[in-house]
């Protein structure tokens, strides 16, 4: 190239890069432009404030010898020498070392073996501390997302996986790194917002379906747009904290559900792929229950105490009388409670006296709740004045420690008349 060719172009060049540079000036920065948030944590944010002022009283702040703690501790960090490693890189961001130095400072901790209990909380708090410090320094989109990477394993290290799953998502958005990418979809399997289990209320008069998540769903978000049951949209849902329940479905029937990828969390997270269950709504099992109310019952005239049944033609019941010394610890304990078996037991055997026990027979419709009168002073003409406990199942001697359906009841010989009079009430 003769002489004034050679003059042409690197005057061409240099035209060149000084538009070059004039267009990086007027264009914003790629991250910007991509609006990723920035990243704050306050207890990281107090705890690297720490971990900054230790570094500076335990090193000199020798800015000539940056570059040579640089170059030590990254011979200490081939060498696996990590402790020597965390000595040099702290030695070299005090001398002036910056966002890289940090960087570096970061890796050795995480990557430093120890067997010290203390230790192995301390290297990823550290680490952490050492890799937000970088991230708040960093000039360039590169050092924040290689800050970010590091951050994210050191909260993965310290098993605070929401806090890994935020910052290796920022780390993508301003340069994609595969090994990020993998440690990011290996922590959401197991970590991400995602359903957890599902169960049918099939007990209940109105069926429903109730998937449990792993995080808190949003209050006012209507989910019913996510949602698809046997091909139709917007079924009826009610949903709070972590869970989502399909209403109204029916006893004996099968559903399909569909959960749309999409389905937003109360944290900027959302299912990254739909969920299909299939389910089966069975019939409702037989059950027993008492109102549980106290009934004072009068010694004479005819009365009933209900007993709700489900799905069984018959229920029995037994019926103890308390003697005296069982009264007071049971206005101390059991007054009025529900009792599990084993309760019962220990009353019919120390603390009271069978009076009656049998079967009650009761009609019997699908799925549907039966009230029936259990004729007390029917079944047991001659009662004494006292408390009794009336407890009914659907199997004889089921589980001891199986709460019983339980009813109080008083028989008294006393009656209470009140009468209004100018000078107050008086009762007899």
């Amino acid at each position: 190239m003769t002489a004034p060719a050679l003059q042409v172009h690197r005057s061409f060049t240099l035209l060149l890069f000084a538009l070059v540079t004039a267009l990086m000036l007027l264009v914003p920065d790629l991250a910007a432009a991509r609006n990723v948030p920035v990243y704050s944590n306050e207890k990281v944010a107090h705890t690297a404030g720490q971990y900054d002022a230790l570094l500076k009283q335990t090193h000199d702040q020798h800015t000539r010898k940056y570059r040579l703690f640089m170059q030590r501790g990254n011979g200490k960090l081939y060498a696996r020498k990590y402790r020597e490693a965390i000595n040099a890189f702290g030695a070299a961001y005090v001398a002036g070392g910056g966002t890289k130095a940090l960087l570096k400072l970061a890796m050795a901790h995480l990557y430093a073996k120890t067997k010290s209990y203390g230790e192995r909380y301390s290297f990823p708090e550290r680490a952490s501390s050492a890799a937000y410090l970088a991230y708040k320094g960093a000039q360039s989109d590169t050092e924040k997302a290689e800050a970010l990477k590091w951050l994210g394993y050191a909260f993965a290290r310290r098993e605070w996986w929401r806090d890994a799953l935020t910052t290796f998502k920022l780390s993508l958005q301003y340069r994609f790194q595969r090994e990020v990418r993998a440690k990011y979809d290996e922590i959401y399997k197991e970590h991400g917002f995602r359903v957890l289990d599902y169960k049918i209320n099939s007990d209940s008069t109105t069926p429903r379906l109730c998937i449990n998540f792993s995080e808190k769903l949003r209050k006012s978000e209507d989910y019913s747009k996510y949602v698809e049951l046997d091909g139709h949209d917007k079924p009826a849902l009610s949903h709070s904290n972590r869970q989502l329940c399909i209403e109204n479905l029916r006893h004996g029937q099968r559903y399909h559900a569909r959960l749309r990828a999409g389905l937003p969390a109360q944290i900027d997270d959302a299912l990254q792929k739909t969920v299909e269950l299939s389910v089966y709504v069975k019939d409702r099992s037989p059950s027993v229950h008492l109102s549980g109310n106290k009934y004072v019952l009068p010694r004479t005239g005819q009365n009933g105490i209900p007993v709700t049944s489900t799905n069984t033609d018959k229920v029995y019941i037994d019926i103890y009388r308390l003697n005296d010394r069982a009264l007071n610890r049971a206005m101390q304990d059991n007054f009025l409670k529900q009792l599990a078996g084993y309760t019962v037991e220990e009353l019919r055997d120390s603390l009271g006296e069978e009076v009656w026990n049998g079967t009650l027979a009761v009609k019997q419709n699908l799925n549907q709740d039966v009230v029936t009168a259990f004729p007390v002073q029917k079944a047991v003409p001659h009662l004494k004045p006292g408390v009794y406990v009336m407890v009914a199942d659907t199997k004889k001697n089921e589980e001891s420690w199986k709460e019983k359906a339980t009813q109080w009841f008083i028989i008294s010989d006393r009656g209470l008349t009140g009468l209004s009079a100018d000078d107050g009430i008086h009762a007899f």
